[in-house]
């Protein structure tokens, strides 16, 4: 779904985009281009969590899927951002008493292990789902329809700050940095930030499509 500025003088954006921006850059607000038509017939013969499911998914239908959507609804998850880091995660999850944390490096976090990841426990939580469930790991997986990603991919500079700005002015889009740089687009997002440790920069890409993630890599690569 595309998202139009009440003042009419900016650009049509997804919802990633509209999200980040919050107020459109000619002081409008951001409502959808189509409004979304519902079977409220349905609405009236299902929980609530459905329901709230329903109503939401057209909105940002490009930013979550369908399944993701109704955890979220149906557990009541509240979802937050931080930097990356045992260090900081432990922090935010401790202020917020947050049940779970979780990183792409695969590092997975839990307030019953005192705010601390655990490999061992993830896994045995992972079997328990698995077991009860009786479906193969392989289908269980599909049936999140992840979107393909690069994972972690690092690489070596001479100077970790330059290079990032070197990345901000290349890509033509808005910038969160929250930690490094983090842009959201209809067709993908990425996070480009520097190691604590090493002279590298360690970047993550997701979209909608492998070439599109090879295309933003090779752009990010050539300009560092």
């Amino acid at each position: 779904m595309k998202y139009i500025s009440t003042r009419g003088e900016s650009k049509e954006l997804g919802f990633e985009e509209v999200l980040l921006k919050g107020l459109a850059p000619d002081g409008g607000l951001y409502v959808p281009l189509e409004w979304p038509s519902l079977d409220f017939n349905k609405l009236n013969n299902q929980f609530y969590w459905q329901d709230a499911a329903d109503v939401l998914y057209p909105f940002f239908k490009d930013f979550i899927n369908k399944e993701e959507l109704n955890l979220l609804t149906k557990k009541n998850i509240q979802l937050y951002r931080c930097k990356v880091g045992h260090s900081n995660i432990k922090k935010m999850m401790r202020a917020i008493d947050a049940d779970f944390g979780g990183e792409h490096s695969a590092h997975f976090y839990y307030k019953e292990n005192f705010y601390a990841d655990s490999a061992i426990l993830t896994l045995l939580i992972f079997m328990k789902i698995i077991s009860t469930k009786e479906e193969k790991v392989s289908r269980v997986f599909e049936n999140y329809k992840f979107p393909p990603s690069s994972g972690e991919v690092n690489f070596v500079v001479q100077d970790v700050e330059e290079s990032l700005r070197n990345v901000e002015e290349v890509f033509d889009v808005d910038f969160d940095y929250l930690d490094g740089l983090s842009c959201f687009t209809e067709n993908y997002w990425f996070n480009i930030r520097g190691s604590n440790t090493e002279p590298k920069l360690r970047v993550n890409v997701e979209g909608r499509s492998e070439k599109v993630i090879t295309e933003v890599l090779e752009k990010i690569s050539s300009n560092i």
